[in-house]
């Protein structure tokens, strides 16, 4: 059986589950085109995000065309706002930035590590090559686990198509 990092001493310790209640912690979640909805979903259904915790929701559209950064940035600045906001104390509590030059890992890094106060990265796994490590791992969240000098999440695909499942089974 899998662990709850939420209940495992040493995994709530290292996403931010047992800090004191007061503290807000910064957490940045990095979405890419196919993943918007429902990586931002998991994070609130699973009580990864606090009521307190202050969010960005980052993007890099540098290899979109027009039509998908349209409905990205709509799905983001529309939708996940609004939804975030019920689930948040405050409403400075979520920004969402949008990053439109370079490779998507190296903009996803600089952002984050220029932030010297960001607590935890919160990313979703793609996986697109054949090799082994790249079939398990996508070569986007390796870059980003072996670089990031904060904590980083990763949720595997098939946690987000179970909760895009769950929620198309409510709707």
């Amino acid at each position: 059986s899998i662990t709850d990092l939420r209940e495992d001493t040493v995994g709530a310790a290292y996403i931010g589950m047992k800090e004191a209640e007061h503290k807000r912690r910064s957490v940045c979640i990095a979405v890419d085109e196919s993943n918007v909805k429902t990586l931002v979903r998991y994070c609130v259904n699973k009580k990864i995000l606090k009521t307190n915790d202050y969010v960005q929701i980052i993007h890099c559209a540098a290899d979109e065309n027009a039509t998908t950064l349209n409905r990205v940035t709509t799905e983001i600045n529309v939708d996940m706002r609004e939804e975030l906001m019920q689930h948040f104390k405050e409403p400075g509590q979520v920004d969402t930035i949008l990053l439109f030059s370079g490779d998507p890992r190296d903009e996803i890094l600089a952002h984050v590590n220029a932030l010297r106060s960001m607590d935890l990265l919160i990313i979703g796994n793609r996986t697109r090559h054949r090799s082994l490590l790249h079939h398990v791992i996508g070569s986007t969240a390796v870059y980003i686990l072996n670089y990031a000098r904060v904590p980083v999440l990763m949720i595997p695909d098939g946690c987000l198509q179970d909760a895009y499942d769950d929620d198309q089974a409510i709707a």
